[in-house]
């Protein structure tokens, strides 16, 4: 189907002037990346001490076997014995 051509005999028949705003829908979208932004960082911050909550107290053991074994080492202590501390 073909549009027909407008001409000079096509009227207007009327201008519709509108004042639209968005001002806000754009203030809705910064407040919406301002509590994505905050959440985000709140998640990070709770993921990395949940983290560390679980992971401390494995690894507190063999580092402190660690460094005694260092601290002995550094000062010419001999070794308190032949067993592996770590491996219990």
């Amino acid at each position: 189907m073909r549009m027909p051509r407008p001409s000079a005999e096509v009227k207007v028949l009327g201008v519709l002037d509108t004042n639209i705003s968005l001002a806000s829908s754009e203030q809705n979208v910064a407040e919406s990346t301002r509590q994505v932004l905050l959440y985000t960082i709140l998640a990070v911050f709770g993921v990395a001490i949940l983290s560390v909550g679980f992971c401390a107290p494995h690894a507190s053991g063999p580092l402190t076997a660690l460094t005694e074994a260092h601290q002995a080492h550094r000062f010419g202590r001999p070794r308190l014995s032949d067993q592996d501390p770590v491996a219990r």
